[in-house]
């Protein structure tokens, strides 16, 4: 009977099955998160653009250079 258990890994195989629940684990998390934080940017209100004031600037003078004698 202990024969059976040292070769069969006893807790070394029992360590690589919790290991492999873990990443599962924390990936799902992972995607969640990912997933709630993507809906939680698009269901905001729409963002407030800034208004063109309704009388145009007036054009700039172009600047002639100086004579210099």
């Amino acid at each position: 009977m202990e024969a059976a258990t040292i070769g069969s890994g006893g807790h070394h195989g029992s360590f690589f099955l919790s290991m492999r629940w873990a990443i599962a684990a924390a990936a799902i998390v992972v995607l969640a998160l990912s997933i709630w934080l993507m809906t939680r940017q698009f269901s905001g209100p729409a963002p407030q653009l800034p208004i063109a004031k309704d009388t145009p600037q007036p054009p700039k003078q172009p600047t002639t250079p100086k004579n210099r004698l």
